[in-house]
């Protein structure tokens, strides 16, 4: 049960961390403010993940240490923590979205009516400085 515990909470950690370095990577990349970029609310999406792995690597940290009804017990009451946490993610997946189209129109970038290339319509927004760099 322990090996169980643990290798779960290898996987969840290690998910986490790899998220968080693409979250980085995307942000850093939406920072430079190129000519033309590709926005997606997915890709700020990805702070989220640790976030709500945090719940079940919780739960294996305690289960590594404590037996199992204690574990449950101390998880109980972290619970309406994590709701709130859940609940903070996505609101600031909004807040970050939003904000950002808005440096961007305020930047003078306009918004290009296809989707990106690659990109699932409805997931990604193409910006541009101009209008000639859109069809690009």
């Amino acid at each position: 049960m322990k090996i169980r515990s643990f290798s779960s909470l290898f996987i969840l950690f290690s998910t986490s961390l790899l998220s968080l370095y693409f979250w980085i990577n995307e942000i850093t990349n939406y920072l430079e403010f190129r000519h033309v970029i590709n926005f997606s609310w997915m890709s700020i999406g990805l702070v989220c993940i640790p976030i709500i792995f945090t719940f079940p690597i919780c739960w294996f940290f305690l289960e590594c240490i404590y037996e199992r009804n204690v574990a449950i017990e101390k998880m109980e009451k972290l619970m309406p923590y994590f709701k709130y946490l859940c609940i903070f993610s996505f609101v600031l997946i909004i807040f970050i979205s939003l904000g950002y189209i808005f440096i961007l129109e305020h930047k003078g970038y306009i918004s290009c009516q296809e989707s990106p290339s690659g990109w699932m319509p409805g997931t990604a927004k193409k910006y541009a400085i101009s209008i000639q760099l859109c069809g690009k």
